[in-house]
């Protein structure tokens, strides 16, 4: 399916019932590689426990950093932008959790973060004092729970196998017709919060409906676009600015139209807008999704950066004929019994 949802009731208009967040094959399909590509930064005073929650997410798969404080942590997320999720113990000497979180949340409005605490519901409440958090978590912890706790706050269950083969094909099959540039997508596929994966020229479609609002960026160096641009003209000479940027954007669109089809072929009926062609720097004031994105990384011999596919699903709603309504995505809390040992 092209969308896993975590209700296990939904069914499409087709009458199919939906995968959940639960379902194996969702799991098996595209839960695997999301795991081993994204980057999760695990931050606590206690070395012990440090060494714990980074044996367990490397154990199945996550690419991890690790912070003693939340003056390293800053530091982590200052100069690393590659993160999928922060995951930060609460009481910590100098900065804690909940100032590191403040801290957090000034320049990184929406990087997930989940908070490990020991203390009550009415303590973390009354310290969090209305700052924004993914998820709280109390301890002790399950392993098993933490782990879907992860997935939940990640968003990783709105991403199956389906869309990511889509733009897969058509991007590879796109650039071999145009260009014969032998391009090839990198596995493994990850989650990513951020803009740091931009290119020199952006090009942007949102696309929107009852079901979902989801933004799709193509982001790669000046060399990619220019072979892209050479290509449709049949010849190599000069690359004038607006033939690149017309190929940009006019290479967006079959990737685009290809996801949008994808969509409507699960029974989700939505619009796709006009691309918009970016320079860099200025896709930073697109950056505010809720949740992290699944990032598709294609290479060439040819080439030495990657270009990147990126789909960010803002809002994902049970089909039209069930439920109108959206899955909460405020402040959630869990209270899961964890221990390691």
């Amino acid at each position: 399916m092209l969308l896993a949802m975590a209700c296990r009731s939904c069914k499409l208009n087709t009458g199919k019932p939906l995968l959940c967040g639960n379902d194996q094959r969702v799991k098996d399909v595209i839960q695997d590689e999301l795991r081993e590509g994204s980057l999760v930064l695990i931050v606590d005073d206690s070395q012990l426990d440090r060494t714990l929650m980074q044996h367990l997410c490397k154990s199945i798969g996550y690419e991890t950093l690790l912070a003693a404080d939340g003056r390293e942590a800053l530091d982590i997320v200052r100069t690393e932008p590659n993160l999928a999720l922060m995951l930060t113990d609460m009481m910590m000497p100098d900065i804690d959790g909940v100032e590191l979180l403040k801290q957090v949340r000034y320049s990184h409005p929406r990087l997930p973060v989940m908070l490990i605490s020991g203390h009550s519901r009415e303590e973390i409440n009354s310290a969090l004092r209305g700052i924004e958090v993914s998820l709280v978590v109390q301890k002790p912890i399950q392993p098993e729970e933490l782990v879907s706790c992860m997935e939940e706050t990640l968003g990783a269950h709105d991403y199956s196998d389906s869309v990511a083969s889509t733009i897969r094909e058509h991007v590879v099959n796109s650039m071999a017709d145009l260009t014969r540039l032998g391009a090839e997508d990198v596995r493994p596929a990850f989650l990513h919060y951020g803009p740091a994966l931009l290119g020199d020229v952006s090009v942007v479609t949102t696309f929107d409906g009852v079901d979902l609002s989801a933004c799709l960026m193509l982001s790669a160096a000046l060399p990619w676009w220019t072979r892209l641009a050479q290509g449709r003209r049949s010849g190599s000479g000069t690359t004038t600015s607006v033939e690149l940027f017309d190929c940009a954007g006019q290479f967006a669109d079959g990737v685009a139209e290809a996801v949008r089809n994808g969509f409507g072929r699960e029974g989700m009926s939505v619009q796709r807008s006009p691309r918009l062609v970016l320079r860099g720097p200025s896709i930073e004031l697109l950056s505010q999704s809720i949740k992290p994105s699944l990032v598709l990384p294609f290479r060439s011999d040819e080439m030495r950066d990657l270009f990147y596919v990126e789909l960010r699903i803002e809002r994902l709603t049970q089909a039209r004929a069930d439920s109108q309504s959206t899955k909460p995505t405020g402040t959630k809390r869990a209270n899961i019994n964890l221990s390691f040992i």
